[in-house]
């Protein structure tokens, strides 16, 4: 039991990503019961996405965990769902934004989002080139930008809470990049899972709170 122990490679980050996880979890369920009641677009959308986030979370508590204990091609496929997965919540989080700029034109943005979807996959995945992968993504977070300024200038209820959580996110990735650790049990992976969860729960609230301005 010690030697298995011995081998757990990240214990505290396989910890805070299944807690992420949870919390992913119950946004999902608890924004998937807010669709089935007002069937709004963005909370199927925002459902979607959260349930993206959770799974996501679980594989990277596994990861975080086991690292050491797989094989090299096993680290490589993680860390190509990690891209993939990151590269589909920009896909949702944009087609959510649509959502609002269009009003409720639920056809146009699934077939948006699965021709986005195929060419994310054919860079990603099939050409294996990264620069134009990012290029494809430079797009999608400039939209989202302008989603994010379309909402605060009609104050609408909850765009400030869905701002508050994108920057609270993205200064967790600027600590995370930094490489800034307290700890070796709680290190840079760590800090960044639990700033993002407080950065989604303002998303979620966000979210949530778009019953008022449709």
């Amino acid at each position: 039991m010690r030697e298995i122990f011995k081998k757990i490679h990240e214990p505290s980050s396989s910890i805070s990503d299944f807690i992420l996880s949870l919390f992913c979890f119950f946004w999902f369920y608890d924004l998937w019961k807010l669709f089935l009641i007002h069937k709004l677009n963005i909370h199927f959308l925002s459902s979607i996405l959260f349930f993206v986030l959770a799974i996501s979370s679980i594989l990277g508590s596994f990861f975080h965990m086991f690292a050491k204990m797989i094989s090299n091609k096993l680290i490589g496929f993680n860390f190509k769902i990690a891209v993939f997965t990151i590269g589909l919540v920009l896909l949702l989080i944009s087609f959510i934004y649509i959502d609002i700029l269009l009003e409720q034109n639920l056809k146009f943005i699934v077939g948006c989002f699965f021709l986005f979807l195929i060419i994310y996959f054919y860079y990603q995945c099939v050409s294996k080139n990264f620069n134009k992968l990012i290029i494809s993504l430079l797009p999608i977070i400039l939209f989202i930008i302008f989603g994010i300024y379309i909402e605060l200038t009609n104050n609408y209820i909850g765009s400030k809470e869905t701002l508050f959580g994108f920057l609270i996110i993205f200064l967790g990735l600027i600590v995370w990049k930094s490489g800034f650790s307290i700890h070796k049990n709680f290190n840079k992976n760590d800090i960044f899972h639990y700033i993002s969860i407080i950065g989604l729960w303002f998303l979620y609230q966000g979210y949530k709170l778009s019953i008022f301005h449709k």
